[in-house]
This record gives structure tokens, sequence and C-alpha cells, in this order.
């Protein structure tokens, strides 16, 4: 399984990197710290990811411009994306999911509650 996380805050990739190892052992997880960077990732990545975590909150290309993008583009669009932002802004999640978002996470604070978030969504 492949994973591209597009997460602009380290330790959360470290974090994210480490629990899906543990609930995938073997999964290979690309980064990307802002959606341009995802963008280009995706571009020239020789097999497309299984799924995409998604922050929202980023500097240059923010999530809700680089799912836009996503869900646009004839190769990219039938990648599941899942929101995985510290913002649980509930207005926003019907946006979200009219965008073409498959799931909303809201970040953990505690490493298990993100192991068990993670084993509902990838299982």
């Amino acid at each position: 399984m492949t994973i591209l996380l597009v997460d602009d805050d380290d330790d959360d990739r470290d974090v994210f990197q480490e629990a899906a190892s543990v609930v995938v052992p073997g999964v290979k997880c690309i980064v990307a710290k802002d959606g341009e960077q995802g963008l280009s990732q995706l571009k020239t990545l020789a097999e497309l990811p299984d799924y995409i975590f998604l922050d929202v909150n980023m500097p240059k290309m923010d999530g809700k411009e680089f799912l836009k993008l996503i869900k646009e583009h004839p190769v990219f669009k039938g990648i599941p994306v899942i929101i995985y932002s510290t913002s649980n802004h509930t207005s926003e999640l019907g946006n979200y999911f009219k965008m073409g978002a498959s799931n909303f996470i809201t970040k953990p604070s505690e490493f298990d509650l993100l192991l068990t978030y993670l084993k509902t969504v990838l299982k």
C-alpha cells in the first residue's frame, strides 16, 4: 500500500508515518509539505498512491485548492482523499465532501486514537 501525506507540520508527518507503519506493515508513505509539492510528487510517481491524506491549512497551496485540482485531473481523480486536519469546522465538512473528499479525520492528540482511525480507514 502506498500513501501520499500532504502536511506542512514535520511532527504530524512523523507521527502519521509511524502510525501508518504500525497499522499497515510495509506501507510506503510519501510525504509532501504543501499542495504544490504534493502535486509535483503525484506527477512523478511511477505508481499512484492508494490514498492521499491531506491537511487543510498549508502555505503555498492549501488543501482545498489541492483537492480541487486532484478531483479535476483525469488520472488522479479516482484516488481517495482523506482530509486530515486539526481544524474540525463542521461547516466546512460538506464542502470537502462535495469537492470529492472520501473522509475527514481530525488530527488526534493521542497516538492510539490515530491508530484506531487509520485501522478504520485503511482496512
